[in-house]
């Protein structure tokens, strides 16, 4: 399994330093590049915790409680159930490291397959996947659920991952972009 992936419609680069097997299950742990504007939509996991640690540029961590700006050698850390999101709102590319834990095989499993629909070309103009289906799978194994205006799609997007993973879509995703 490669240990660096790369999202070319991103422009975004994960290293997986020990994955979720490597660990016995303690944690997952990488290293990703965030190129300028880059980030995510505000998000929880219900099962594992997220230490986030600037190496490299500034990282805004947006929560609850206020915006966070961590750079270099700031750490913070994002409790399960915690909805956040993180951008590189600067005009260089942030670098960090990110612990999970437990580490979560679904977790690196929805990066790996993310990266790879891109480098396919099956990622739209909004900068995600084509598929419904595929989507929906990367959120469920991942344990992210949207928080906002967006979370009206948590349930549509459980359902959809289900039915995914009935006919097969989950597998196939895997065995393709997963090994």
């Amino acid at each position: 399994m490669r240990r660096t992936i790369h999202n070319p419609i991103l422009n975004d680069t994960v290293t997986f330093l020990r994955t979720s097997a490597e660990s016995g299950g303690a944690i997952t742990e990488l290293e990703a590049t965030v190129m300028p504007g880059g980030g995510n939509p505000p998000h929880f996991h219900g099962t594992y915790d997220e230490t986030i640690t600037v190496l490299e540029g500034v990282i805004r961590l947006k929560l609850a409680n206020g915006v966070h700006d961590l750079s270099l050698g700031k750490s913070y850390v994002i409790k399960a159930g915690q909805v956040h999101s993180l951008s590189n709102a600067t005009d260089a590319p942030a670098r960090l490291r990110t612990q999970i834990s437990p580490g979560n095989e679904g977790f690196e499993n929805a990066l790996r397959i993310m990266c790879g629909l891109a480098s396919d070309g099956l990622y739209n103009q909004r900068k995600m996947p084509h598929s419904l289906q595929h989507l929906a799978i990367c959120a469920s194994i991942s344990d992210t659920w949207l928080s906002g205006p967006l979370s009206w799609l948590n349930v549509p997007l459980r359902i959809v991952a289900r039915l995914a993973r009935w006919r097969g879509v989950e597998e196939r995703l895997c065995l393709t972009y997963c090994v």
